[in-house]
């Protein structure tokens, strides 16, 4: 397990390297800073073992970053991605939110998730 958990820690890292040097490569070329973004936003996953707060808040800087980019995304789909990303063990949770129609903030929701 401590094997898995050094894995995605390294992959978050080399994730936020790629980042900044896209940024230092293209500079004001947003469309490529956008596509980057979005690439991690659809594909990060949480993992079992990680703590959860810090998969959301890394999720909900990359939206910050779109909306930096003026990428705007409707609430529920920033919300979706997120819930979308957990790992099954979250399932309940997951239905809950979902039946009971939950509004929360990214960082409400990252509170909950814990």
């Amino acid at each position: 397990m401590n094997v898995e958990l050094q894995a995605e820690h390294e992959k978050m890292e080399i994730a936020n390297e790629i980042m900044i040097h896209l940024q230092e490569l293209y500079g004001e070329n947003s469309v490529v800073k956008q596509y980057e973004l979005c690439s991690i936003l659809f594909t990060i996953r949480h993992r079992e073992g990680l703590a959860p707060d810090d998969h959301v808040m890394k999720m909900s800087n990359i939206i910050g970053q779109l909306h930096t980019l003026e990428i705007v995304k409707p609430h529920n789909l920033e919300v979706n991605l997120i819930l979308q990303s957990l790992p099954p063990s979250f399932k309940p949770f997951i239905t809950n939110y979902n039946l009971n129609k939950i509004e929360r903030t990214l960082a409400e929701l990252s509170n909950e998730i814990q």
